[in-house]
């Protein structure tokens, strides 16, 4: 199944309601909107935007919300337009703004879940970390949505159409990817911040963890710094592969010298016995031979141990 037959599947499964008519307006009390605790999206900038509402005199566009109790709605759209119509009331003592205006929907299916994403994602700009979020939330969705349909999405149909949903490219797709998978907590939390750049987070996501948290402990991160830690990396693995090949190459040759050695020290031994005792000459030129090769011996032992490690 192509990237287009999904997205036309998923948009004749919206409710027939939705699609013949308009949804419904309704004006809810602003202490009966609970913020969603699954929100990702950056909620700064209250008071300008409550400035924006006062000069305005009403939000233009409602907030979208699912019922949870009687008398309780949670917001899964407009937590900055709720957070701002607080502020003018509770702040600035604004009682007109008590209410708000609310499309109640249903965001319990999988479909209503993924239109609940596209439609936040198009409201405004997101920063690279709420992008990558979205990535993960669209690629779960997804999964569980082809897995209800009995559907199958392939890897390449994934990241298009998540790529499709979101407006961006399948390189960056793929580049947040990597940042979410790879990269460690302690980096991970200034690239929320947006104190590293989506270049950085990038690069930093190919080295080593101990490598990553090593770097998030820097005020400062520099992209050029870590593209030399990572080429310096690549060149001691590199050196770590042909130390470890050599070794593997002439492991033969050092056996053969090994027993060229013991048998040459065996011989010596028995020759020792042999010498005459009052030949002192003989006897002590033997002996230094055998105390040569079990040095000699010992020395290609300790060394072959160590480059096996």
């Amino acid at each position: 199944m192509n990237v287009n037959e999904i997205l036309k599947d998923i948009g004749q499964k919206q409710p027939e309601k939705k699609k013949k008519t308009a949804p419904r307006i309704q004006m809810i009390h602003y202490t009966k909107l609970r913020p969603n605790p699954s929100n990702f999206y950056e909620t700064d900038g209250i008071e300008k935007l409550a400035a924006a509402i006062r000069v305005a005199g009403e939000i233009k566009n409602p907030l979208r919300v699912r019922k949870i109790d009687v008398d309780e709605y949670e917001v899964n759209e407009g937590h900055r337009r709720r957070l701002a119509m607080i502020y003018n009331v509770e702040e600035l003592g604004l009682k007109e703004f008590e209410f708000l205006p609310c499309i109640v929907e249903d965001t319990t299916t999988t479909v209503g879940k993924l239109n609940l994403i596209l439609s936040n994602s198009t409201q405004r700009e997101r920063t690279e970390y709420e992008k990558m979020q979205e990535i993960e939330k669209l690629r779960t969705l997804l999964d569980q949505y082809a897995k209800e349909n009995e559907k199958k999405i392939s890897a390449v149909d994934m990241r298009k159409l998540i790529a499709n949903i979101l407006g961006v490219s399948s390189t960056k797709i793929a580049q947040l990817q990597s940042i979410d998978r790879n990269l460690v907590p302690e980096a991970k939390e200034k690239f929320e911040k947006g104190e590293i750049p989506v270049s950085v987070a990038t690069e930093m996501a190919g080295l080593p963890k101990k490598m990553q948290r090593d770097l998030a402990n820097h005020k400062e991160i520099k992209l050029s710094r870590v593209k030399e830690i990572k080429e310096d990396s690549k060149k001691a693995l590199q050196r770590s592969e042909e130390k470890k090949n050599l070794t593997e190459k002439d492991l033969e040759n050092v056996t053969f010298m090994f027993q060229d050695v013991k048998t040459t020290l065996g011989y010596a031994k028995k020759q020792i016995i042999k010498v005459n005792t009052e030949d002192k000459d003989a006897v002590i030129r033997t002996k230094v031979m055998i105390e040569a090769l079990q040095k000699y011996l010992k020395d290609m032992t300790e060394r072959v141990d160590y480059d096996g490690e």
